[in-house]
């Protein structure tokens, strides 16, 4: 993925011809040599070649559909489209429209953009209609196209690519006017707004916020207070969808199975059309895609009678978003969603074995796979954020297990408020269930943050990566020589840190 990086033509060009030509060449060898050895070889280079090549195709298609949204414009003009989503309000009356369908006009020109577009509205009466999705408006606005990337804070940053946004803008309220009164609205925004009115109807608002937050991944009406608290306690990840909330719903969907006794095929085809339907409601965004093609392949796995390797589809997820979601490789939301699995699958084991000298085997293996992902994730964490929490181990060891339990409550009692509405008043039990959580991390939260210079994360990154492999079950190696490699590293961590 350096041709991501990489400005020069030329040597773009180079990249594909010699990926096209390893391809060829691998192809070739893999079916005239009868050597079973070498077929195997032959085959897996075959493998990366071809993955490669398809990736680095996503990335030109990817740069070309992007790049034709772009105008070298800044200045005022009318922009129409409609309510994609919105967000809350900020420093005070500022509040962020994304449109969808739009249309940007100057007396020089008119672009219909094949992208979004992100309008920042400056309120002073606060028209509520003007930000419900599905809403057409057309505006003055000052606007300006962005480029492919920009180079921020930790490297190129791919933002408003991976938003799929090409025109950001300012307004104010008077120069905002809804076209029509007739909603446009998607499949998703109408489910959405289904849940929306049920957990709205239901709930405070304070915990509608974090409901819709740990339903579809929305920060926007998620309260200050408890958003802040869950980043300093280190469980921030219960706030947006993540791999857990999807292993949150993968659990409710198998009992449901097992309860009506559907039989391996009917529960595969399923509960991957759930999984595959809460994707498309999430957005597919990059952790709940890798979770859901992780579960896939393990009901595929249970299917065929073979043993489910992690790592393996694992390597299928990551190839299929780098195909999908080419662009995506930069985000920090990429980078700890396939670290934390990555190393739960490396470390978890031998940390479990460890442990069960001391606890039974189910505390051992929780506390080992909170362990691992702390350890894996660390390195992230102070590069893009600059700190760690003190307490995350903590609390997450006591907060993902009450706030899995009320996932699986709002779920189960918002599936019986779509059937049976006149028992929507269940859906309280998640506020009171949640509660708990909420009040536990509000009391870590004033002790929980260490901040840390950025460079130890690049640091940290250098000892814990090869540690994690090296303790690993993957590397064949003389078990000394990995305790006194791993040791000698984890203390290297341990000095940056103090450093």
């Amino acid at each position: 993925y350096i041709n991501i990086y990489c400005h020069n033509i030329a040597l773009k060009i180079a990249l594909l011809i010699s990926c096209g030509v390893g391809f060829v060449v691998f192809l070739i060898l893999y079916l005239l040599i009868k050597n079973k050895i070498c077929k195997f070889v032959f085959s897996r280079l075959f493998i990366v070649s071809l993955a490669v090549l398809i990736s680095l195709l996503a990335i030109y298609i990817g740069e070309y559909n992007y790049n034709k949204d772009y105008l070298n414009y800044n200045g005022y003009a009318v922009v129409s489209g409609r309510v994609a989503e919105s967000g809350d309000f900020y420093e005070g009356n500022k509040r962020r429209v994304i449109l969808d369908n739009v249309t940007v006009a100057t007396d020089d020109f008119s672009k219909e953009l094949s992208n979004k577009a992100s309008i920042v509205i400056l309120c002073d009466a606060a028209q509520e209609d003007i930000f419900i999705t599905g809403t057409k408006l057309v505006m003055s606005a000052k606007v300006s196209f962005t480029t492919l990337y920009y180079k921020g804070e930790n490297g190129l940053s791919f933002y408003y690519k991976n938003k799929n946004i090409t025109c950001i803008g300012y307004a104010t309220e008077n120069n905002v006017s809804v076209q029509n009164a007739d909603l446009k609205l998607s499949l998703s925004d109408m489910f959405k707004n289904k849940i929306e009115d049920i957990v709205n109807g239901n709930l405070d608002k304070e915990y509608s916020g974090l409901a819709l937050g740990m339903l579809f991944g929305d920060k926007s009406n998620i309260n200050q207070e408890i958003s802040t608290d869950f980043s300093a306690t280190g469980i921030a990840h219960l706030l947006a969808v993540s791999g857990l909330h999807v292993g949150f719903l993968l659990a409710i969907l198998v009992l449901i199975c097992k309860l009506f006794k559907i039989k391996s095929l009917l529960k595969f085809i399923i509960i991957s059309a759930i999984l595959t339907f809460y994707c498309y409601l999430c957005g597919f965004t990059v952790s709940v895609v890798r979770a859901t093609i992780m579960a896939i392949c393990s009901l595929l796995a249970g299917i065929r009678y073979k043993k489910y390797d992690s790592l393996n589809s694992l390597a299928i997820a990551l190839s299929i978003v780098c195909v999908t979601m080419p662009f995506s490789i930069t985000t920090v939301g990429f980078k700890l969603s396939f670290i934390a699995v990555l190393s739960i699958i490396l470390l978890s084991k031998s940390i479990t074995k460890t442990l069960c000298k001391i606890f039974k085997e189910k505390l051992a293996n929780t506390i080992a796979v909170m362990l691992s992902v702390q350890i894996g994730t660390t390195c992230v964490l102070i590069g893009y954020f600059k700190n760690i929490s003190l307490v995350s181990i903590i609390a997450n060891f006591v907060s993902i297990p009450i706030a899995s339990f009320a996932y699986m409550v709002l779920f189960v009692t918002l599936a019986i408020s779509l059937i049976m509405p006149f028992l929507s008043i269940t859906v309280y039990l998640f506020q009171f269930v949640m509660q708990v959580v909420v009040k536990f991390v509000h009391l870590l939260a004033p002790v929980s943050v260490l901040a840390l210079q950025q460079w130890k994360g690049t640091a940290i990154t250098y000892t814990i990566l090869p540690a994690m492999a090296i303790n690993s079950n993957y590397l064949f190696i003389n078990k000394k020589l990995k305790i006194i490699l791993c040791a000698v590293l984890y203390v290297a961590t341990f000095i940056i840190l103090l450093v």
